[in-house]
């Protein structure tokens, strides 16, 4: 009777302990889930060299679009004797770039940043209209983590800020003085730009062209989770972004194109497609409303994300080049 009575008081404390071990096994199991996937996500969207064969970038139009490298535009970049050029970044890295001249001597030079995994060349097209139809220099930099230049991971625009300043130093060089210095970039490029307008820019750069830039990188990053993968924003984006902390110096949401706008001085010029479904035309409202400076804007109609050139040619030279011409002297 009294070892009955033993077991009887022994069962809730043993399924007690039961139930609290199981629930531990349950938690554990789902933390690393999340933080095997967390990692996964961190990997692709700003490891360098995925594994996973950037599915982003996979999906961008700047990659997929079949007249964003145009025939003619591959051709002429394979004519032009351009200069390669190797900056050495804040901490290290050797960042490389190309540089030709304009065809008759300019002060005027375009730096040209290019978006999400791509590199240098896939800005033929635009390097083409700068440097032959507005007779400017263009120097364009591979960014950190992509194509020649090295970086174990992307910057998105965030750690690139730093970067940009040591490319306006070496377009001065180039240039001489009195150079005058327009910064513009698609995509990831365009965020390159618009993070660059919160730091202290030389008086030497003269306006910024942004065109379909994202926001932050974290409205961005929420947006393709839900878009592209259908997976719920929490906790998944709060711990990828701890990753990328840990990892690459900076969280998703202190990248922001927004916070950075707020401290612009100089003109920029914000360019959308209007049918952009990559990154939404409501980032171009929210970086536009942001701006400090002196802005203006162009919604491409008809474009999708980083085709408004090639969409709206003609709209968008002269819009470019009308803007260049009202801002290229107005710095002191």
């Amino acid at each position: 009777m009294r070892e009955f009575l033993s077991h009887h008081r022994e069962a809730p404390r043993l399924k007690g302990v039961f139930t609290l071990s199981l629930f531990l096994i349950v938690t554990g199991f789902l933390l690393l889930v999340l933080l095997v996937a967390a990692n996964y996500f961190y990997t692709v969207g700003i490891a360098r060299g995925s594994s996973a064969m950037d599915v982003l970038a996979a999906r961008d139009p700047l990659f997929t679009g079949a007249d964003f490298d145009k025939d003619e535009d591959r051709e002429w970049w394979r004519r032009q004797p351009f200069e390669t050029l190797v900056i050495r970044s804040a901490d290290g890295l050797a960042l490389k770039g190309v540089y030709l001249p304009a065809p008759i001597p300019s002060l005027k030079t375009v730096l040209l940043f290019h978006g999400y995994r791509g590199a240098a060349q896939m800005m033929a097209g635009f390097a083409r209209f700068y440097h032959d139809e507005l007779n400017c220099n263009v120097l364009l930099p591979d960014a950190r983590g992509h194509g020649e230049s090295q970086g174990r991971y992307i910057g998105m625009g965030w750690a690139d800020r730093p970067d940009v300043l040591g490319w306006v130093r070496e377009a001065e060089k180039k240039a001489g003085p009195g150079a005058k210095i327009v910064l513009a970039g698609v995509s990831m490029g365009g965020a390159v730009v618009m993070m660059a307008a919160g730091e202290e820019l030389p008086s030497s750069v003269r306006c910024l062209i942004e065109d379909c830039g994202y926001d932050s990188v974290q409205n961005e990053f929420k947006y393709q989770l839900k878009r592209l993968y259908g997976l719920p924003v929490f906790p998944l984006l709060p711990i990828a972004s701890l990753i990328c902390k840990l990892r690459a110096g900076f969280t998703f949401g202190e990248a922001s194109c927004v916070a950075q706008l707020k401290k612009a001085r100089v003109p920029v010029l914000f360019i959308h497609g209007a049918e952009d479904d990559f990154v939404p035309p409501n980032m171009m409202w929210s970086c536009y409303e942001a701006c400090a400076s002196p802005k203006r804007f162009w919604l491409a109609p008809g474009a999708g994300h980083g085709l408004s050139f090639q969409t709206q040619p003609e709209a968008y030279k002269r819009i470019v080049e009308q803007w260049m011409a009202e801002t290229m002297d107005t710095r002191p």
